[in-house]
Formats: C-alpha cells, structure tokens, sequence
C-alpha cells in the first residue's frame, strides 16, 4: 500500500492478507510452466459445449462421407478404423491433459490451504494478544484475576475447534 492509497474499511491485518493472497496468486502464475499454461487454455476449451459440438459434427461427417463417398474416394470406409483410431489419441491426449490440470489446481489449492491455515493461525495470536491486554486492563480497573479467569473460562466454553467443525458439517448438505 503506498501512501495515496486510500486506508481499507476492512483494517490493516485483514488487507495484509488479501495482499497476501495476491502476491501467492501472482507468483502461481508466474511459475507456472509454459506447458501447464497452454493445458490450462486447452482444458478451458475442452470444458464448453462448443468441444462436444464439433467432435459429434466431425464425427457425423466423417462417418457420412466415408458411407456416401464412392467406393475410390473413401479414406476411411466402414467400419471407420481410422476414425476409432483418431478418437482413441484424442481420448488418451484429453485425459493427459485433464490429470496435468488437476495437479495444477490441486497444487495451487494446497498453497492457498496453507495461507489460510496461516492467516488463521496469526489471527488466533492476534486474539490471544488481545485477551491478554483486555485481562490486563480488568486486573488494573480492580478485577480480581479469579473472577477474569472464571468469566473468560465460561465465555470460552463451546467455543472450540471441534465445535465449530461439528457446526459446519450440520448446516453443510451431505455428499450424496
């Protein structure tokens, strides 16, 4: 952030993070080999209704031709090996190309499970800090320590790890 940027309504640690995030996404792609690139664009072509379109169009007009050509004419006559034959290295090379994609998602996938794990973990320090300061503040106002320690223990309770996960997979739909 430079100094005519205009300050963040979502805070310092939390614009920390996107431009964490950011800069992770920036170097993913930087890194990202010229080959994996292009299976990426290919993939992408793959994944549209236009791909299944023109394979059934070149199919149908190649099983066509090859039934109405004359005889002499007919590169491929029934039963189409040539065509069985074509589809099958197109079958190998999209699958080739699909299982590059999928590493390559579930790389960058893995990396950004890392950040997250890590913008977590400052963020329960960051809470820890706070608690502390907040116990501080009580224990000089005139709190006795016990009656802090009691409260935040009760304050604290449910609110745990396990908790939370066995709250997510309530309210997340099964896998059916």
């Amino acid at each position: 952030m430079t100094t005519s940027d205009p300050p963040s309504p979502l805070g310092q640690p939390a614009r920390e993070s996107i431009e964490a995030l950011a800069a992770l996404e920036a170097r993913y792609a930087r890194e990202r080999r010229r080959d994996k690139r292009l299976a990426a664009r290919l993939v992408s072509a793959l994944g549209h209704g236009g791909y299944l379109a023109t394979l059934f169009g070149l199919i149908a007009g190649w099983v066509i031709y090859n039934s109405l050509a004359p005889p002499g004419w007919r590169p491929d006559p029934p039963p189409f090996p040539f065509l069985g034959n074509s589809f099958a290295a197109i079958g190998a090379i999209t699958t080739a190309l699909l299982l590059m994609r999928t590493a390559d998602i579930a790389r960058s996938d893995r990396e950004r499970g890392y950040l997250a794990l890590h913008v977590a973990i400052l963020a329960e320090r960051k809470i820890g800090r706070l608690i502390e300061l907040q116990k501080l503040t009580l224990e000089r106002a005139g709190v006795p320590r016990e009656d802090i320690d009691t409260d935040l223990a009760e304050w604290l309770r449910g609110n745990t790890i396990d908790d939370a996960i066995e709250s997510i997979r309530a309210t997340l739909p099964r896998d059916r």
